[in-house]
């Protein structure tokens, strides 16, 4: 731990060294790139709805280019209802919301149904294109939520913390994203409805622009803690040990940066 230059960085690493379980970190202020910190950060986890990021830049590469409506109106098929995160689960079939509207339940509740509902709209091999043309090497989209035969057939969402992190750092500064997409997608990000994770031991939860993911075995958070110029990326995926230790990890990292950067 003698080798990090202030003591958070030592703080993060005796969380991420004490936890029971696999967990990958990296923590990126924007303004001071020589306080990057990362903990196991190329480590493969199952996406879980962390792959609903590199969607949600997809959706906004696409709409800057002309290439989809974001006011386009999509209607709500039983069929197409699965189980998990969302709302749309308990509206009645024959809704017609629009794709902005879908991507913004896809974020905000981490909606699986208008996930799936967006992801026919955009491809899987779009997305996977997107990942490709920003280098995003160890993230793929392979298959829907809920898609119980992909799943059986090996065919899994994965992602690591790097390509997280790196992934976050386009939406905040890669001039590829238009500034009116990327501030809205900020805005989205900034609605995150489930805050258990990296802001719950915070005093301002509400400066976290942030998206979270879960599986029965993994629990993930990632975003901006957004401070008054710019802003802290953080990227913590984990798996093993126990539901209580995944999340108090990121209470514990959550903490960390936001004594240090905000407080």
């Amino acid at each position: 731990m003698d080798q990090y230059a202030e003591p958070w960085m030592a703080a993060a690493y005796r969380h991420c060294a004490a936890f029971p379980g696999q967990c990958g970190l990296v923590i990126r202020p924007l303004f001071a790139p020589d306080l990057a910190f990362s903990y196991q950060p190329d480590h493969s986890f199952l996406a879980a709805s962390l792959i609903k990021l590199p969607m949600l830049l997809t959706f906004g590469l696409a709409v800057q280019e002309g290439e989809l409506d974001s006011f386009q109106r999509l209607e709500l098929h039983a069929a197409e209802v699965v189980p998990g995160c969302g709302i749309l689960r308990d509206l009645m079939p024959g809704l017609k919301p629009t794709l902005t509207d879908l991507v913004t339940l896809m974020i905000v509740l981490s909606d699986n149904t208008a996930t799936n509902m967006v992801m026919d709209v955009l491809g899987i091999e779009a997305v996977n294109a997107t990942l490709e043309r920003f280098e995003l090497h160890d993230t793929r989209l392979r298959r829907k939520m809920f898609d119980w035969q992909a799943q059986a057939q090996g065919r899994e969402n994965v992602t690591t913390a790097a390509d997280v992190a790196h992934l976050l750092h386009v939406f905040w500064a890669d001039p590829a994203l238009r500034a009116d997409m990327r501030e809205q997608a900020l805005a989205i990000l900034k609605r995150q409805f489930y805050e258990s994770k990296l802001p719950a031991w915070t005093d301002e939860p509400r400066r976290w622009a942030h998206k979270t993911g879960e599986l029965d075995d993994a629990d993930h958070d990632a975003g901006f803690l957004l401070l008054e110029e710019s802003a802290v990326i953080v990227a913590l995926l984990s798996s093993g040990a126990t539901k209580r230790e995944r999340v108090r990890l990121a209470n514990e990292i959550g903490q960390v940066v936001y004594e240090r950067f905000a407080a």
